[in-house]
């Protein structure tokens, strides 16, 4: 059976509330752990769902796609007309939630708390003020799917069909939703790569070809729109230690449709806090240059 065939199986079952939990489902054979293990799901017609006119990205990468800045008091409460999929496949009111405590389960943290892999370890990221932007642009909701990893761009391969795959563990929590557009943010992990013997460019283009013969467009979107994120110029304290992989990751735009590149380097030189992860003014400021680079592909 091919992916769309089962897709459609799949996704027909779980609309009619099948005794499939969420939290494992089968992929060309191989059970796939989506992060929903505290509960089934309830049937997707008895849950809150955002308005009809929303915006859906999928939110992908490594670990500044799911946000590490740190999270202040004054971060939490539901931001109005943003949307978040969670583990348990269902839709809330988007939030992040501070704890004082620290963040031992995805009760709590920012938008990236529920993704499959690290999520207690996502906080303050670039979603906020990306969906902020988007509405100011389009007059419309912004819903998010993210699933973020601490990864290399090779640990996305989705030849590898097993429980341990972070394609497989996205593809099956975005195959339910219908995706206006892909946010994608990784490279700090390749930023050491001799790219000479081993391009970086040929594998994300690869790879974004995959999301689009695997993901569900939008109504009336013909191919998924994706925007890719620069990262820090600088990385560990390195000057210009980011303008190998940014050169990789932007050379992308022009070989594949509907792909744009945002900066971390103009109109101003995005800061981090660690030397890897944006701080948070840097987070807003990347968050809105990505919906920037968006809008126009909407």
């Amino acid at each position: 059976m091919n992916r769309r065939a089962f897709l459609a199986g799949a996704a027909g079952g779980i609309a009619g509330c099948s005794r499939l939990r969420r939290s494992q489902q089968i992929v060309d054979g191989s059970a796939i752990d989506l992060g929903g293990s505290r509960a089934d799901a309830a049937c997707p017609g008895s849950q809150f769902q955002p308005p009809s006119n929303t915006l859906f990205f999928g939110v992908r990468g490594q670990s500044n796609s799911g946000g590490r800045a740190a999270l202040v008091p004054g971060d939490n409460g539901i931001q109005p007309n943003q949307y978040l999929y969670t583990n348990l496949g269902r839709w809330e009111p988007a939030q992040m939630v501070y704890s004082a405590s620290g963040y031992p389960d995805n009760s709590v943290g920012g938008y990236g708390r529920y993704s499959t892999d690290d999520a207690t370890l996502f906080w303050y990221g670039f979603h906020k003020a990306f969906a902020e932007r988007i509405i100011a642009l389009t007059g419309r909701p912004v819903g998010f799917v993210i699933n973020s990893k601490t990864s290399k761009i090779e640990d996305w391969d989705w030849t590898v069909q097993n429980n341990t795959s972070i394609y497989y563990k996205s593809f099956k929590r975005f195959r339910n939703v219908p995706l206006h557009g892909i946010v994608w943010h990784q490279g700090e992990g390749n930023r050491l790569d001799d790219f000479n013997a081993n391009p970086y460019t040929p594998k994300l283009k690869a790879l974004f070809e995959r999301f689009r013969l695997d993901e569900q467009p939008a109504p009336g979107v013909t191919t998924i729109p994706i925007v890719c994120g620069g990262i820090t110029k600088n990385p560990n304290g390195v000057p210009g230690g980011g303008d190998a992989v940014n050169a990789q990751i932007a050379a992308i735009v022009g070989q594949l449709p509907a792909v744009a590149f945002a900066s971390s380097e103009t109109p101003s030189v995005l800061t981090t806090f660690d030397g890897l992860h944006f701080d948070r003014a840097s987070y807003d400021a990347l968050g809105t240059r990505l919906a920037d680079a968006m809008a126009p592909m909407l």
